[in-house]
């Protein structure tokens, strides 16, 4: 079957390594093209050898704006029309949009007579008119919704009347050896290791987090948490790697703004000798990962949480918000920590636990690294392809 691969934006994010890793995953079954804006996504794409073709961004947004609103629109309709023609040309069987806006997208090439699509929702919807609109659309032109978790599934279905059949399929991260699929058979680095690459101090704790820079991942609470980590742990310091996406005038939040009211909070904390920001590399994230004491991920609401299952895998202690996907992830106390969102003082205690307890964290890891096993590549390859099979009306 040929199956083009549509996604909204060229940026690089959870979604898009996602993506990439169910590319590389498909078998001879399926013929991939991926149609994708420029940018960071594209090249990691081809890089992989991809067959890519560009199209324009659908800069849309889930809240109304009397200005902003009609140009995401216009946007939308822009990319739209990129895809019919790919459509038509490739003679594509379906559409794999990656997200909700994909999605968007898509509808508005079924309209004019292109295949259906099986939509992948990575993101919670905000409840709110555009948003809801945006549920409706959805249900209204694709045959099939799945989703990386059950959090994001009822999301997606929350206010929907009959609620919607959204389908849960995890991210696939680790290949059949137990390992990421993101080192392509590698070995991770020892902790050791990680520092030395990374310029680290060896034997200093190390707490961080890794996610790109918007309010919703929580790397203020991070650090109103990790001055009280200091009270408990004088040399501990904090590392925060990632970097402001998605900062288009249309987008949810300012991440520009954010990020220098946290360089602020820094400051006014006086934590700047201990917090580093490390900006975002295409390919460290799994050295800072490995190279940490403690991640953490204090997310309001985290749809999956990639990074987590990255640092069970490798051997990284976890304590992460018990909002989301990563109660789907973690079992509380056994296989890492879960604190309530927003809760500096709750993720403060957490983590000098953890720092504190050497053979409770020994456990905790050793606990981890099996559960992590059940994200494979090729189980979610299985249920994404079954998906395709399904959409097409074949057995």
């Amino acid at each position: 079957m040929r199956v083009l691969h549509l996604n909204h934006t060229g940026s690089m994010s959870g979604a898009e390594r996602s993506l990439l890793e169910l590319l590389r995953g498909l078998g001879d079954e399926v013929s991939s093209i991926l149609a994708t804006p420029p940018g960071p996504f594209e090249d990691a794409a081809r890089d992989q050898g991809a067959e890519v073709i560009t199209i324009p961004a659908a800069e849309a947004s889930f809240r109304i704006h009397p200005i902003w609103t009609p140009l995401a629109l216009g946007s939308a309709g822009r990319a739209a029309l990129a895809v019919a023609r790919i459509a038509r040309r490739e003679r594509v069987d379906l559409i794999h949009a990656n997200s909700a806006r994909a999605a968007l997208v898509a509808r508005l090439v079924r309209s004019v007579g292109a295949p259906r699509a099986v939509v992948y929702l990575h993101d919670c919807l905000p409840d709110s008119r555009a948003a809801n609109l945006t549920r409706r659309a959805i249900l209204s032109g694709h045959g099939i919704v799945l989703a990386n978790s059950d959090y994001t599934a009822a999301s997606f279905a929350a206010g929907q009347h009959p609620a919607p059949a959204v389908r849960t399929s995890y991210n696939g991260m680790i290949d059949d050896a137990g390992r990421l699929v993101a080192l392509n058979g590698a070995e991770p680095p020892s902790r050791p290791e990680a520092r030395r690459r990374l310029g680290l101090e060896p034997e200093a704790p190390l707490v961080g987090l890794v996610a790109q820079i918007s309010p919703w991942k929580g790397q203020d609470t991070a650090i109103e948490a990790f001055a009280g980590v200091r009270d408990a742990h004088p040399g501990a310091q904090l590392l925060l790697a990632g970097e402001p996406k998605f900062d288009a005038r249309v987008t949810r939040f300012d991440n520009r703004a954010y990020m220098e009211h946290l360089r602020g909070l820094v400051a006014e904390l006086d934590l700047g000798d201990a917090v580093s920001f490390l900006g975002e590399r295409r390919d460290d994230a799994i050295d800072v990962i490995a190279a940490l004491d403690v991640l953490v991920a204090p997310s309001w609401e985290e749809p999956f949480g990639r990074t987590i299952v990255e640092a069970m895998t490798i051997g990284t202690p976890v304590v992460a918000t018990e909002v989301g996907g990563p109660a789907e992830i973690i079992e509380d106390g056994v296989t890492g920590r879960l604190v309530p969102p927003r809760a500096p003082a709750a993720l403060a205690a957490a983590v000098s636990e953890l720092l504190r307890e050497r053979e409770a964290r020994e456990r905790m890891v050793g606990a981890a690294t099996v559960a992590a096993e059940r994200f494979r590549l090729s189980t979610h390859v299985e249920e994404v392809v079954a998906a395709y099979r399904e959409l097409l009306g074949s057995p």
